[in-house]
Parts: structure tokens; sequence; C-alpha cells
């Protein structure tokens, strides 16, 4: 139960405005990267912080980070934050995909400071084995308690953004950084604003990639993803059926949905309950779901509970359903989902999508963090209404699209572990260089009617752009790229608007990672 509860989730008062100071600054002490950074240029170390930010001088525990050396003449240093919550900074800024622009990497040294909670950084150690052997009852009615409880409350409820903020101002002492410049991405945009809300005199320039409010934390953003989850994977088919001469899965969407829902059947025994697009005028006769897509989404409910019940498959074992989810965020990959269907590219296990034992270690320690920082600042609210939603997605339909949004959204999730904060306050007007925000106007996971909030707060230049990605600098877009660079380089952005658009068709050799290669 404690599993299902924290995977699902796909995871103080106000500070005053003046920053605390660190009681004492801890020296930086160096050391091996971990196996997860696979760049030789990068450096890692850590520094001790406080366990809580308004008492300084009390516990203190361990914050990781790593460092990638400017290549060139140093003009400074850029903290940079993935997301989240939970994002590790060992594994995008050591990893094969992520690479920041090239001017950025000539004149800057790029630091990444690994969230308290993960392994990288004081880990939360949580009693895995007395949740699963605790009453059924407590696990159904106090799932959020008992998560917090077998992870130790004292550490546990610290997991938050104010918290991790003070972490980024020890490693900058630690550092000997009179001031840092900022980049976040997602989740990253909040940590970020708050690090230069509370240290506006240590803070240089901000860019916010893929910005979200902090008071729609985190039930209902995760409402707020679905449907647009969902658009994107019907502009998947029918980008994939445009592109028919390359993956020949069918010249319409329908005809590319059926290949896909044939692959998930093939890999679950069961159909998937995401309904079909509509049929054109070139679909005859499709294979699961009828011409009149007015009842499609009610057979497709149904095809999929009765296949389960003959079959006793569950579409989330779909490796292809759960790639599909992964990678609608991030257009510039879905020529390895294409690639995957067509049959180019082999689809891997569950074994391998999993990895080795320590990649499933390190993913649940992930979700474990995540889980309890979602719960700690969980300030949308919650609505019961979408409790038997929940055990629906989870124990009966598989849908993976709702089940992180109705888990935490109806509550079930953080039962009995109330928010230890009532709002994360955000202020720009303080800063010397208005922030630089990024929005994509199809991005599933920070919805673009949502960014106003984030924006008038800290007085960003907004720059949308016409995409489909959640997260834009660092995935080979030299728009993006010159728009950042002229960014730390001039203070102001040099356009509003910039069109990305669809990919290009490719084949993906073997993985996104050849993708990303072939990207450039």
């Amino acid at each position: 139960m404690l599993r299902r509860l924290v995977a699902g989730i796909a995871s103080a008062a106000a500070a005053m405005s003046l920053a605390t100071p660190i009681a004492s600054a801890s020296p930086v002490t160096w050391e091996q990267c971990p196996a997860s950074v696979i760049r030789d240029e990068a450096r890692c170390g850590r520094v001790t912080a406080p366990m809580h930010r308004e008492d300084p001088a009390g516990e203190q525990i361990s914050v990781g980070f790593i460092t990638l050396p400017a290549r060139g003449a140093k003009k400074g240093t850029i903290f940079y934050n993935p997301g989240g919550p939970g994002g590790s900074n060992y594994a995008t800024m050591g990893g094969p995909v992520f690479e920041f622009p090239r001017e950025l990497r000539e004149n800057y040294d790029i630091v990444g400071v690994e969230p308290r909670g993960l392994e990288g950084s004081t880990p939360v150690d949580c009693d895995v084995e007395a949740a699963a052997n605790a009453p059924v009852t407590e696990q159904l009615s106090s799932g959020g308690a008992l998560t917090r409880r077998v992870c130790g409350p004292a550490y546990a409820t610290s997991l938050t953004t104010d918290n991790n903020a003070s972490d980024w101002d020890a490693v900058r002492v630690g550092l000997g950084l009179p001031s840092i410049d900022i980049i976040g991405l997602s989740y990253g945009t909040v940590l970020g604003s708050r690090y230069a809300t509370l240290y506006p005199e240590h803070t240089g320039k901000v860019v916010l990639d893929s910005g979200l409010p902090p008071e729609q934390f985190w039930g209902s953003i995760l409402v707020e993803q679905v449907p647009r989850y969902l658009s994107n994977l019907y502009t998947f088919f029918g980008w994939a059926a445009n592109n028919d001469d390359t993956y020949h899965l069918g010249d319409t969407p329908l005809k590319v949905y059926n290949a896909w829902a044939q692959k998930i059947f093939a890999e679950s025994g069961t159909t998937p309950t995401v309904a079909p697009p509509p049929a054109q005028p070139g679909d005859m006769d499709p294979a699961f779901i009828p011409l009149n897509n007015a009842v499609a989404p009610h057979k497709a409910l149904a095809d999929n509970f009765f296949n389960q019940a003959v079959h006793g498959g569950n579409q989330s074992t779909s490796p292809t359903l759960g790639l599909s989810r992964i990678l609608m965020p991030q257009s510039w990959a879905w020529a390895y989902l294409a690639s995957m269907l067509s049959g180019y590219t082999p689809t891997p296990g569950i074994e391998e999508l999993q990895g080795p034992d320590e990649a499933q270690k390190l993913a649940m320690q992930s979700q474990l963090m995540q889980g309890l920082m979602i719960c700690n600042e969980n300030l949308s609210g919650t609505d019961p209404s979408r409790i038997p939603a929940f055990y629906w997605n989870s124990f009966v339909s598989g849908d993976i699209f709702w089940l992180a949004a109705n888990s935490v959204a109806s509550g079930v999730s953080c039962n009995g572990a109330q928010p230890v904060v009532d709002a994360i306050p955000l202020d720009g007007s303080r800063l010397a260089y208005r922030p630089l925000e990024i929005q994509g106007t199809d991005d599933p996971q920070t919805p673009y009617h949502l960014y106003g909030p984030l924006a008038k707060r800290m007085n960003s230049q907004v720059v949308t752009v016409d995409g489909y990605n959640h997260g834009w600098i660092g995935f080979g877009y030299p728009a993006i790229d010159k728009l950042v660079v002229d960014y730390f380089r001039t203070g102001q952005a040099t356009t509003d608007h910039i069109t990305i658009g669809l990919p290009t068709a490719a084949l993906a050799h073997n993985s996104v990672e050849s993708l990303a290669a072939q990207r450039g």
C-alpha cells in the first residue's frame, strides 16, 4: 500500500522576507560523484545545513551537490533544479540527455543541489516493512500519516520548499559565492522563486522554465494535467499519421491509435481506457472501436473491464502505456515511441524499465521523498468525491493517466498528514533583474493557462513557446538557447514569442538517449 500510495504521485508558516543567516559556514567536502553521474568534468561535494531554516543553530543534515565547471572564462554561477519535487540533479546534470546551452557551459559554473530526502543528501529513511505490516484499516484510512510515521516525522516534515531554499544558501555560503543566478524547471520555478524571495541580496538573474502557482500544489495541479496529457497523446497519434511514410502505423490518427491499442492489448491482456480519436473518411472498420465516437469513451471503459475479467490483465502492466505517459511531455522523444510502435525499436520489458536493483532503490527513494513533500505542501485542498475514482483507477482499471491526480486530489495519499505550511509566498520586487519566464502552450505538466500568478508575483518577462514540451532549456532548441544566453548577457528578454511546433520525424535506433544523440 505504501508503494501504491507514493508511486501514484507522477510526487512552516511563511518565513520573513529577509534571509535568516546560516549559523556558521560549513566548508565544502569534495568527494567522488555517484555512479549516476557519467560526465567526466563533473565535480561533487557536500556541506552541512540546518534541518530547519528557522533554527540555523539546531540539528544539521548533509546536502550534496554536483558542479559542472565553466569551460572558459567564468562570469558567474548558476544554481539549477530539475523539478519534481524529487528530481535528482545527479541524474539530470550528470546524465546523457540534458545539455545546457553551450555559451552557459563556457562561462558559468552550474551547480545542482541534490534535494534533501534523496540519496545524494540526507535521505529519508523509511521502514517500508513496517508500513506493509500495518493494519489494512490504517493503510486505507491514514496512509499519509503512516508514511510520515515510518519515515521519521521529524525529518519527513522538514521536506519543504523553504528548507530546500535554505539548503541552496548553505551550498552558496560553502562555495564562497556572494550571489548566484538561477534556472529552475517546473517545481524548480517555485523553489528558485522562493530562494529569490528569501535571499534577494544573493540573487542575480532568474530563469523560470515552465512555471506553476504554488497555491495549486498539488492535487489541483495534478487534476489540471490529465486533459493536457491526453490532448498531447491525440496530437501524437495525428503526428505519427502525418509521418506514415516513416513509421507505417496508418495514415489517420484512429489507425495509429489502433496500432497503439493492439500493442497495449498484446502486452497486458486488456485494452486501454483512453478513448479513440474521431474517425476520418479514411478509417474503415477499426479493430477495437465503433466509428461513432460519441459512444467510444464508454465502450473503451467497457472493453477494458471485459478484457480484464476474461484475460485477467491490467493495462498498467503495459510498457507501451507507461512510456506513452512518460513521453507525452517531451515531444522531442515522440519519435522513440513511434519507432517502438512500428517495430523498428525494441520495446523494453517492465524489468528493463525498472532497471537494476540500485536504480529501483533510487526510484523508490525519490517516490517516498516526493510523496512526503507533496503532503507537506498540499495547499489546494482535497475533494473526497474523487475517492471512488482513485480506488477504481488503482485496483480495477489501471488507468495510469488519472491515478496520481485522483490519489492526491481525493486526499487518499495524504490521509492523516496535514500540510506543514499554509503558503509559499513569492515576491520578485527586490531583485535587480526581472526574471525570465518561459511557458509552453501545450505543456501538459504546467498547463499554460496557470502561469499568470507566478509571473505576476515575480514580475517576470514572459516568453510564450508554441510547442508540446515540458521544459525548454537543455533540450536542443537553438531559439530557446539564444533567448536564455541573451538574457544572461543583458537581463532582458529579446522576444515574447517563439514557435517550436511538432518534432521532425526520425527513427530512434534503440533508446531515448540515442534519439538525443541524433538531436545533437
